[in-house]
């Protein structure tokens, strides 16, 4: 990971004159922003913005940051600490919000527009572990949030707390969606569906491969989960992916991609038909597109580097970041090479919209590539 700084940066290299853009070849950086602290997990971004999560030691402490980057320029509109603690998850977008925070068990809900403090909600037990997920009701919008000792649901108006389900050490919130809200207890290693108005738990499933006597906790590995209306799509770490009914819990099918060592998450695209995940064993990597019904692969390609993120699918091309290669693309449908961008070594993902890919790297940058 990139080296800690006290120093707060700020820069910005555009590639072309007065102030805009170019048009540029697929594969070309159209700007590089320094951040104010290392980036953590992956961006997501809204019309305007492009938001990532940061870490910066200040006075022997990590503190979460959360800053807003303009998506055409990036030029950094606003930024805010969120707490103290390393960011475990990326933020989430509810509404007019994001909402992001750190290990502390602070969470904070922020314009987007504005970065100006809305709510602030409080975990007394600590660690903020997932992405917060927004969940339409009847009575309003709500914010999941996956803490140590459970799963917390939020009015996201307020931040007051209309839901808590409690359980184990450390808990994810995987998805919500059609009444269903999924959770994954990490020392459990299991993934529960409850109902999300009551939190009546529907079913579980336990990972894979757990001997406790022996000391081996590999199991379900939901950096970043897909889910449809027929399944609920789960990475695991010793490589293979799950495919889960989402009404009773059963495995559909499983696959395990070369090399083996464990899947780094889903991204289910092309109309619903296609899943695209990474794998690495710390020697190779890969990417692969599978058919979503069936677990069939269509494609596979070798990766140059340790890959730690998911892929991202923007338009056509679905690209995953590297340890050392860079950003490298491949045409979603086909597999065929498209295009590398050397931003440097990246640790966490990237996030993407309007064929442009936005990717946090080493150096405390972040790079918007077309």
């Amino acid at each position: 990971m990139p080296p800690p700084s006290h120093a707060i940066a700020l820069s910005l290299t555009l590639l072309g004159a007065g102030g805009e853009a170019p048009l540029a070849p697929r594969g070309a950086i159209q700007w590089t922003t320094t951040l104010p602290g290392a980036p953590a997990r992956a961006c997501v971004v809204d019309e305007q913005h492009v938001f990532q999560g940061m870490m910066r030691p200040i006075d022997g402490q990590e503190h979460a940051l959360l800053v807003a980057l303009e998506r055409t320029t990036g030029r950094i509109m606003w930024q805010r600490e969120v707490g103290l603690g390393y960011p475990h998850a990326a933020p989430g977008i509810v509404g007019a919000l994001v909402v992001h925070g750190g290990f502390s068990g602070d969470v904070l809900a922020l314009d987007r527009v504005t970065g100006v403090e809305r709510w602030r909600f409080k975990n007394g037990k600590g660690g903020l572990l997932s992405t917060p997920m927004a969940e339409q009701t009847a009575g309003g919008e709500r914010v999941w949030l996956g803490f140590i000792g459970g799963a917390v649901a939020l009015d996201a108006a307020t931040g007051a707390e209309r839901l808590r389900v409690p359980m184990g050490a450390g808990t994810q919130v995987l998805a919500v969606a059609g009444g269903r809200a999924f959770l994954h207890g990490m020392a459990e290693n299991v993934v529960l569906a409850v109902d999300a108005a009551s939190g009546r738990e529907l079913w579980r499933v336990t990972g894979p491969n757990i001997d406790r006597e022996r000391g081996v906790f590999a199991g379900f590995q939901p950096e970043q989960v897909a889910i449809d209306q027929r399944a609920l799509y789960l990475p695991t770490n010793v490589a293979e992916t799950w495919a889960v009914d989402v009404v009773t819990g059963k495995k559909r099918w499983g696959y395990e991609p070369t090399p083996g060592g464990g899947s780094f998450g889903n991204v289910l695209g092309l109309g619903g038909a296609a899943l695209f995940l990474s794998a690495s064993d710390q020697k190779a990597s890969a990417v692969a597109r599978i058919d979503a019904d069936t677990g069939a692969e269509s494609w596979r390609r070798e990766l140059r580097g340790i890959v730690h993120g998911v892929p991202v699918l923007v338009g056509d091309v679905v690209a995953v970041a590297t340890g050392s290669a860079g950003l490298v693309a491949f045409g979603a449908r086909d597999g065929e090479p498209r295009f590398t961008a050397k931003t440097g070594a990246s640790w966490w993902g990237a996030c993407g919209a309007d064929g442009v890919i936005y990717v946090g790297h080493e150096r405390r940058k972040l790079s918007a590539v077309r």
